[in-house]
C-alpha cells in the first residue's frame, strides 16, 4: 500500500479528526474597529472566546455592557502587519454574508495568541 493510503486508513488519524477537543478560552483587551455612524474609530473592548462563540462588551465582563456575540463556525482569519508596525486581524464570517471584524491587541505577541485561538475555535466549531 501507498503512504497515502496508509494514512487514510490510519485508525489515529480518523480518530484525531473524529474528535477534536474544546479549545482553551481566551479573554482579554482588544480594539475593535469601528465602522458605524460618522465616526470610523478604533474602540476598546473586552473579548471572550468560549467553546466557538466570541463575545465582546465596553466593560470587563458585564453583561449590561455586552456589545455583540458571534459563533466562529464558518469564519476566516486573515492577519495583515500595518506600516505602522501593528499587527491586525480580520474575522470574516462567510455564513453571515461576508460580514467581517477588524481588530488589532495591545503587542503582536497578544494578537498570535488571539489569532491562534481563535483558529484552533473554528476548527472546533467545523467539528461539532
Amino acid at each position: 500500500a501507498s503512504q497515502s493510503q496508509l494514512l487514510k486508513s490510519s485508525p489515529l488519524i480518523s480518530d484525531r479528526l473524529s474528535t477534536v477537543e474544546e479549545p482553551e478560552p481566551i479573554e482579554g483587551w482588544l480594539n475593535k474597529y469601528s465602522r458605524r455612524g460618522l465616526f470610523k474609530n478604533w474602540r476598546l473592548r473586552y473579548f471572550t472566546l468560549r467553546a466557538g462563540k466570541l463575545s465582546y462588551y465596553s466593560e470587563k465582563l458585564s453583561p449590561a455592557n455586552l456589545k455583540g456575540e458571534v459563533l466562529l463556525k464558518s469564519a476566516l482569519i486573515e492577519v495583515e502587519q500595518k506600516k505602522s508596525g501593528r499587527r491586525q486581524f480580520t474575522i470574516t464570517f462567510k455564513s453571515g454574508g461576508g460580514a467581517s471584524m477588524l481588530m488589532e491587541a495591545g503587542s503582536d505577541d497578544i494578537a498570535d495568541e488571539w489569532v491562534a485561538s481563535l483558529r484552533e475555535h473554528i476548527t472546533f466549531c467545523s467539528y461539532s
